[in-house]
């Protein structure tokens, strides 16, 4: 019997190994042309970088996607404006946290104004970025009846729902698709739920797409674009929200520049018996 070799790609200085919405109508013409058509070759790989965040009543799931191509030049630029220093959303967002980091000697309005570049670095060499987004406080907190007995219903279960809503995102405007090859990065997740049955199921393997072959990190530092993920979905929960909250406003600037794909996911009872119109009319008044 022969053992096979899980596949490993050396590409730019990276080892790793493979393991098993919405969009303003013009951007979307603008580009659908180019993400969809383009035969496989090495130049054209494309890799996705996610991250999940929670924030009051929103889930989200965030991936930032691009050319194999333009990752290294945009790590480059992203480099020069980090000055060497890593970014994490809780620090710089958060004023204790701030004071505790490398970040420390950046007053509120210079982060606004790194973010804002940031994402501008990333508009001007064509990523795409795409969110799941799940309305958490439609949900029950426990679910019983058939199949599911008393099941708790956790933040970290929506994690999975709402990365399958950004991956399905992308496939619909046809980043995501079977002639380009596609890599997927998504930070670690280590946590592990009740699924029905009382199956204990890993978060992480809800990662998947089918078009998309999911990256695990071999060793060292993850990569400056999962940083700039965090970044994104950070962004995405709490400029979604529907709770007040003192930088709403300006992290809803920041989502207007990202221009994603998003997908959202609700719970529906469906006690009224309403059509699938009413129910989207409904659901559009309340939190759009």
């Amino acid at each position: 019997m022969v053992k096979k070799k899980r596949h490993t790609i050396v590409d730019d200085g990276y080892k790793v190994y493979c393991g098993t919405g919405k969009m303003s109508e013009e951007s979307f013409n603008r580009q659908k042309y180019s993400w969809g058509q383009t035969e496989n070759s090495q130049k054209n790989i494309r890799i996705l970088f996610g991250d999940e965040s929670s924030f009051k009543d929103i889930v989200s799931y965030g991936i930032v996607g691009v050319n194999n191509s333009n990752a290294k030049l945009i790590e480059q630029e992203i480099n020069r404006v980090f000055e060497g220093k890593r970014l994490h959303c809780n620090e710089i967002f958060n004023n204790l946290g701030r004071e505790k980091s490398e970040w420390r000697n950046f007053t509120d309005e210079q982060i606004w104004v790194m973010v804002n570049s940031i994402l501008q670095i990333l508009n001007r060499y064509q990523a795409v970025f795409s969110v799941g987004v799940v309305h958490y406080d439609t949900y029950p907190k426990k679910i019983s009846g058939g199949i599911y007995v008393n099941k708790d219903v956790t933040q970290a279960h929506m994690y999975g729902f709402a990365c399958q809503g950004a991956l399905s995102g992308l496939e619909r405007i046809k980043f995501i698709n079977p002639h380009i090859q596609t890599y997927f990065f998504p930070d670690e997740q280590k946590t592990i739920q009740k699924f029905w049955f009382d199956m204990r199921i890993g978060i992480q393997r809800f990662f998947t797409h089918k078009y998309v072959q999911t990256l695990k990190k071999e060793s060292g530092e993850n990569p400056i674009l999962l940083d700039i993920a965090d970044l994104f979905t950070y962004i995405t929960s709490h400029s979604l929200t529907k709770k007040e909250h003192n930088k709403r406003n300006k992290f809803r600037e920041l989502y207007r520049i990202c221009n994603p794909v998003r997908i959202d996911q609700f719970w529906c009872d469906n006690e009224n018996k309403l059509s699938l119109e009413e129910f989207y009319q409904q659901i559009s008044e309340q939190w759009f």
